[in-house]
C-alpha cells in the first residue's frame, strides 16, 4: 500500500527526517512517519496511517469490513491513538503547518456503528490507557482494557482498588480485567503466591470481560518478547494451577455472567481496629443464589464486620466457602445485629455461597485464618 496508496500515510519533509530520524524515514523519495505513542519512541516496524485523511479512513473502513466477515471480533491495539484529540496531539507539529483540520466525526464511532448494524454480535475490544477507556466505550467499544485495576493491585493498597470499583456499573461491565499480558510483567514475578491468588480472586470475580494470558495459570515468570519463536522451559507451579482451576470453575457459574454485583463496605470489627480498611468485599445475586467475595488485600492479618441483607426469617445461615472448602454456620440474628465477623490472614480470601438453613444440626466452625 505504500507503493499503491502512499497518500493515505502520514508524510513529513526532509527537515522532519533530519530533526527526528527515529520517527521519520525515507522511501521512494518520500518521507513517511512511523506509528507512535506520544509519550514514547516510535515503532519502527510500522508506518502511520493518516486518520485525518478522508481517503485513508475510507480504505481502513474497507479493511475493517473485510475482517468483520472473517472472525468474531477485534482487539484494537492502542485504540485511543486514533481518537481525534490524541491523533492531533501526537502529530501536532505536522498539522500546525498545514491547513487540514481534524475530522468532525470519530473514526471508531463511525466504523463500530456501521459494522455492528450488519453484525450485531461482532465484538470490539480496545487496548486503552491514560484513562481513555470511558471515551472509547462511548464510541461503541464493547470492552476496554482496565490497566488501572492492575496498577492499583500492584500498589498493594486496598483503598485504591476499592475507589476504582466505585465507577459506574456500565463502565465496569465493559472493562476487560487482566493480571498480565504481553506488555506486562508476569503476575507470578510481581506477586508472591498468596498475593497472586488474592489479586486473581479480585480480578476474576468482578464485572467485565476477563483475560487469561498464556502461561499465567502455570505460574510462568519469564516475560517473553512478542517476536520470540521459542520460549524457555520453566517449572510449573502446580499449586497455583490447581487454585486457578478451582477459581475459574467457580466463576463459570451463571451468577457471574447474569447476576447483579454490589460493592460492600466493611466496617471495623471493634473500636480502634483499622485493619477493616484492608478488606475488599462484594456480593453477587442471581435468582435465589448469593455469592459473597471477601479479600484481605494486605500483608497483615485483618478483621472487619460486614453488613449483609439476610432477608430471611430462618434461624441460621450457612456460609460455604467454595474456594477453600470450608463451611461456617452463623445465627441470623447475630448477623442482623452486628454483621458478619471476618478474620483473615495476609492476602486471605473467602468466596462464600450463602445458604439459608433452619435449625440444622451442623457443627459451627469459627471463621479463622482461611488463606
Amino acid at each position: 500500500m505504500v507503493k499503491t496508496n502512499p497518500e493515505i500515510f502520514l508524510q513529513g519533509n526532509k527537515e522532519d527526517l533530519i530533526r527526528d530520524p527515529d520517527t521519520f524515514f525515507e522511501l521512494d523519495d518520500k518521507i513517511f512517519a512511523h506509528g507512535k505513542d506520544p509519550y514514547f519512541s516510535s515503532w519502527k516496524d510500522t508506518i502511520q496511517i493518516n486518520y485525518f485523511s478522508e481517503e485513508a479512513r475510507n480504505i481502513m473502513s474497507e479493511k475493517l469490513q473485510t475482517v468483520s466477515y472473517l472472525c468474531d471480533g477485534l482487539r484494537c491495539d492502542m485504540a485511543m491513538l486514533i481518537n481525534n484529540s490524541v491523533f492531533s496531539k501526537t502529530w501536532e507539529e505536522l498539522y500546525s503547518r498545514q491547513s487540514s483540520n481534524a475530522p468532525k466525526t470519530e473514526f471508531w464511532k463511525n466504523e463500530i456503528e456501521r459494522i455492528q448494524k450488519e453484525r450485531n454480535d461482532f465484538i470490539f475490544i480496545a487496548e486503552a490507557y491514560w484513562g481513555k477507556g470511558y471515551e472509547l466505550q462511548q464510541f461503541g467499544f464493547d470492552y476496554t482494557y482496565d490497566k488501572t485495576l492492575l496498577d492499583r493491585l500492584k500498589s498493594n493498597n486496598a483503598n485504591e482498588v476499592k475507589n476504582h470499583l466505585l465507577a459506574d456499573t456500565s463502565f465496569q461491565k465493559k472493562s476487560l480485567r487482566f493480571l498480565e499480558n504481553h506488555d506486562e510483567q508476569r503476575a507470578s514475578k510481581i506477586f508472591d503466591e498468596s498475593q497472586h491468588k488474592a489479586a486473581a480472586v479480585i480480578t476474576y470475580t468482578l464485572y467485565g470481560m476477563k483475560l487469561i494470558y498464556d502461561g499465567q495459570l502455570e505460574g510462568r515468570q519469564i516475560k517473553l518478547p512478542v517476536q520470540l519463536g521459542r520460549e524457555p522451559k520453566e517449572n510449573y507451579n502446580r499449586n497455583l494451577e490447581l487454585f486457578y482451576e478451582k477459581l475459574l470453575t467457580i466463576t463459570s457459574n451463571d451468577i457471574f455472567c447474569f447476576g447483579n454485583w454490589k460493592l460492600i463496605d466493611p466496617v471495623e470489627a471493634w473500636e480502634g481496629n483499622t485493619t477493616y480498611s484492608n478488606i475488599l468485599s462484594w456480593l453477587w445475586e442471581y435468582k435465589e443464589e448469593q455469592i459473597l467475595i471477601i479479600v484481605n488485600y494486605a500483608g497483615i492479618a485483618s478483621q472487619c464486620s460486614i453488613s449483609i441483607d439476610t432477608n430471611t426469617e430462618k434461624d441460621e445461615i450457612i456460609f460455604h466457602d467454595i474456594l477453600n472448602e470450608e463451611q461456617y454456620i452463623r445465627a441470623t440474628k447475630d448477623i442482623n445485629n452486628t454483621g458478619l465477623y471476618i478474620d483473615l490472614q495476609p492476602f486471605g480470601t473467602h468466596i462464600f455461597s450463602v445458604l439459608i438453613q433452619k435449625n440444622q444440626n451442623v457443627k459451627v466452625t469459627p471463621i479463622l485464618n482461611v488463606s
